[in-house]
């Protein structure tokens, strides 16, 4: 079933020109101020999460928008909501003076400028082009009954100014049309047996057999609406590329407090906004109580401007029994790059706070891979630590934890700082092993530490593989560059064995700046204590 969407915006153009004085001999730049108000248009058959009858704007949401002069753009920049009642409008000062045949388009959610890599410089480059980029987001949320709406993706047709628009009082309202580029999947949750209704969803994750989110470009001055070429969405031809491009990815994920319902009809709604395209793949289920899958194993379209509710019956679902490894009985056993008395040491990553992160030392000079830097210093003797003298460049930067316990690892949850250190969100890919054992060979031999045995290699302070049996079990890609905490799946083909164990090693293996600096604000494991995957409907 699908009922299809519309979103629209209506526009009042309206301008003034700024008189032009003299101080001290320097003539002021005029500027002009264009305000407009955004009317969308009914959707038929929305639900409770929606506002009233349409995707709702709110106050502060970011737009882009784009000037465009004798067929050039010649202005890019970004504005935001400024208030939504009686309706959205927003605005904009600039130097540059429409004329009559002129356009604006308009993007939203704008993707945040970087000028230069200085996330605190606004500014875009004028001739910016048309290609704008435009994300679908990783994560997304539905809470509260409420579905944040700057997860679709929405580009406006070309909106001509008129001379009559430009001059005099009497200035008209003016309709441009906002078009929605994505696909909104309805995943109502429920349980047809009383077991496990009325359980507290956390999240729902879609896994795809390709990418269906993540930063894309649209030519904004090519939108037409009876053109649908000109609004697809092709991921894999039109991706953002850059350091700082949110990646494309084949799984999305909705935060959620929904509430377990008893049917289809009566259900707990958590909605994602995804690329159109057919798909097959996975749906996660996480509730407060287990995790549920469920396949989506016949290829399903989802167009364009479209709603698809999809059923999810946790009745007859795979139900995997997850619990917190709890983070209070871990132990480090290796670090080889750490500040221990600084406000970047490896104890941060397992303290439970997303406000303090493990962060790359970057302000000593490489290790040179010649030189025993083990620290025989260390005041622990199962703790094993390199002399700070050096740092290690990513992917040479290993960590060792002892969980005290044989873990069935299920998941991996890694955590990034909060929005106010934009510089230490670098950490793209990092590998989990899982090892039954645990043991250290030095290079060299020290009678004064014997946990510390030697026979083993300088590769080893990279690797710590001397002597142990690491299975790797994850390896999380394109993690996103930005604050939140970002779950990763055992994959199903790692059996029982191979995912158990005691000890965890970790390897960052790229960043989003090169090989250095990185940060690790948290990492949280999940253990599988029982496990039964049903179609979705």
């Amino acid at each position: 079933m699908k009922n299809r969407i519309f979103a629209a915006a209506a526009m009042f153009a309206a301008m003034t020109a700024v008189s032009c004085s003299k101080v001290a001999e320097v003539e002021e730049k005029p500027s002009y101020t264009y305000r407009f108000a955004l009317v969308n248009e009914v959707l038929p058959a929305v639900r409770s999460d929606m506002t009233g009858d349409h995707l709702a704007f709110e106050t502060g949401d970011w737009l882009g928008f784009s000037l465009e002069k004798d067929g050039n753009i010649v202005y890019t920049q970004r504005t935001s909501i400024q208030t939504t009642e009686p309706r959205p409008v927003f605005g904009f000062t600039t130097d540059i003076q429409m004329k009559a045949g002129d356009r604006i388009c308009v993007v939203s959610p704008r993707v945040l400028p970087i000028n230069n890599g200085n996330f605190n410089d606004l500014r875009e480059p004028v001739n910016a082009g048309p290609m704008q980029s435009i994300t679908i987001p990783l994560v997304q949320s539905h809470k509260g009954g409420k579905f944040d709406g700057t997860a679709m993706p929405m580009v406006s047709v070309p909106f001509t100014f008129t001379e009559d628009m430009l001059v005099g009082a009497d200035n008209k309202i003016q309709s441009v049309k906002f078009l929605n580029l994505g696909a909104l999947l309805d995943f109502r949750v429920f349980s047809t047996t009383g077991e496990y209704q009325g359980e507290t969803v956390r999240d729902v994750i879609f896994e795809a057999d390709k990418n269906i989110v993540g930063e894309f470009k649209i030519n904004v001055q090519n939108v037409n609406p009876d053109d649908e070429t000109t609004l697809a969405i092709d991921l894999a031809s039109t991706r953002a590329e850059g350091d700082f491009a949110t990646p494309l990815t084949n799984a999305a994920r909705t935060e959620s407090d929904a509430k377990v319902g008893t049917d289809k009809d009566n259900s707990g709604s958590v909605r994602m906004v995804v690329a159109p395209g057919t798909y097959a793949g996975k749906v996660k289920v996480r509730t407060d109580k287990a995790y549920y899958v469920f396949n989506l194993s016949a290829a399903r379209t989802f167009d364009r401007n479209g709603i698809y509710p999809l059923g999810l019956d946790l009745a007859k679902a795979t139900r995997v029994v997850m619990e917190a490894v709890d983070q209070t009985q871990w132990q480090c056993k290796f670090v080889n790059d750490d500040n221990p008395a600084g406000w970047r040491k490896v104890g941060n990553m397992i303290d439970g706070k997303l406000t303090t992160a493990w962060i790359q030392t970057y302000d000593k000079p490489i290790w040179d891979g010649k030189t025993d830097d083990l620290n025989y210093g260390s005041s622990c003797d199962d703790f094993v630590s390199m002399n700070m003298e050096w740092h290690r460049d990513i992917p040479n930067i290993v960590f060792v934890f002892d969980f005290k316990k044989d873990v069935e690892v299920g998941r991996v949850g890694i955590g990034k700082l909060p929005e106010n250190w934009p510089y230490n969100h670098d950490l793209r890919s990092c590998e989990f092993y899982i090892g039954a054992t645990w043991s250290f060979k030095s290079a060299g031999t020290n009678a004064s530490y014997p946990y510390w045995t030697g026979g083993g290699t300088l590769e080893n302070y990279n690797t710590a593989n001397d002597g142990n049996d690491w299975k790797l079990v994850l390896t999380a890609t394109d993690i996103p560059k930005e604050n939140g905490l970002f779950w990763y799946d055992v994959p199903e083909t790692v059996g029982k064995a191979d995912r158990t164990g005691r000890y965890l090693k970790i390897r960052p293996t790229a960043g989003y700046r090169g090989n250095t600096p990185c940060e690790i604000a948290e990492i949280y494991v999940d253990g599988i204590v029982t496990g039964n995957t049903a179609e979705v409907e």
